[in-house]
């Protein structure tokens, strides 16, 4: 799922008391992502710090990036918001310090990763234009940049990039800016206008374009309610194909597992996605429109529960099987999305696909 800008919202404050609190409706989000910049002048930058909570959640913060000429800083923050709603964000000047001016830069984004999306973190100062270097380390990734600039003239925004507000109070202007990359590489974010002092905080969030999950197949020793034979593995199955398992079994984890059939993901099930990492670590990695299907099981009839672990909690996959009275009954049939147990005919195969 690539990173999409959805909105922003813009604060602006002179001598602020402290904490600040605004309230920031990010509306219906898709893996939802909040980023948030502040910069300013303060009194003293020795004791400067500053921590920031979304919907009481701690936020990420950067690197806080100072310029000791115009005694400046810049820094921004970011957290996961899920499905986004309405919540307080909380700023709060940790050291004690006074600060004379904050702009604060609020904006929030669909198709972030929900789990440690925070990467790279750059940052400068300077008395000319601003300009930071950055290489986000995956492809996909959200650029966002904060500045404080002495300038009373408003920069504008350079190549490759998209503004996110621009403001100026009389003497001294702000901004902040976003770019999403395709794959990753260096990229400049910078800002022209009038030659200033300036300082700039520059990050990188990661995209969710990956889906790992591990299935674990369990299948319950309870007679299906059709009351139908148990069927022995297709006659028309090559000989030289290797014999299908039976009973319950799990693939992708080994410790602690109590299916009879303990199965590695590589070697037994195929597709589109790819298969990382082994042993209790193996997991199905899945870019959007991928799909990975299993071996096929025989189950006798009985009744089938499907379990999974999902470790990308942001993203959804969806669970599929099909059944047949044979193996290649069960190969032709069609794939039904699994939303509880079910009577199986006796040979089941599982599939996953991406939601992204």
């Amino acid at each position: 799922m690539a990173i999409t800008f959805v909105n922003q919202q813009e604060s602006y404050y002179s001598f602020p008391s402290d904490p600040i609190t605004i309230s920031v409706n990010t509306g219906s989000r898709t893996n939802g992502l909040l980023v948030v910049g502040i910069s300013g002048q303060v009194a003293d930058l020795a004791s400067l710090a500053f921590s920031a909570t979304y919907n009481s959640i701690s936020m990420t913060g950067s690197t806080i990036r100072t310029n000791a000429t115009s005694v400046a800083y810049a820094k921004q923050f970011v957290v996961p918001i899920g499905t986004g709603g309405t919540h307080d964000l909380v700023i709060d000047q940790t050291g004690g310090n006074t600060i004379y001016t904050m702009n604060v830069v609020i904006s929030w984004y669909d198709g972030g990763k929900q789990t440690a999306p925070f990467d790279q973190d750059q940052g400068n100062s300077g008395a000319t234009d601003p300009s930071v270097d950055i290489t986000p380390t995956e492809a996909k990734e959200l650029i966002t940049s904060v500045y404080f600039s002495e300038s009373n003239s408003e920069l504008s925004v350079g190549s490759g990039e998209s503004p996110i507000n621009s403001a100026s109070d009389g003497p001294n202007s702000y901004g902040g800016s976003y770019a999403i990359q395709t794959s990753a590489a260096t990229q400049t974010i910078d800002f022209t206008g009038t030659d200033s002092q300036w300082v700039m905080s520059v990050i990188s969030s990661k995209a969710a374009t990956t889906e790992s999950a591990s299935i674990s197949p369990s299948f319950s020793e309870s007679p299906s309610s059709s009351g139908s034979p148990s069927f022995s593995e297709s006659a028309s199955a090559s000989p030289s194909a290797p014999p299908l398992i039976s009973g319950s079994a799990c693939w992708g984890h080994v410790t602690g597992v109590l299916e009879s059939n303990v199965r590695t993901f590589a070697s037994n099930w195929s597709g589109t996605g790819t298969i990382e990492n082994t042993n209790d670590t193996e997991r199905l990695v899945l870019n959007s429109t991928e799909y990975m299907e299993s071996e096929v099981v025989i189950t006798s009839t009985l009744t089938v529960t499907l379990l999974q672990n999902n470790y990308n909690p942001g993203d959804t996959i969806t669970l599929q099987y099909r059944h047949g009275a044979t193996e290649a009954a069960c190969l032709a049939a069609s794939w039904n999305t699994y939303s509880a147990p079910f009577d199986s005919l006796g040979y089941v195969q599982v599939r996953v696909e991406s939601t992204l």
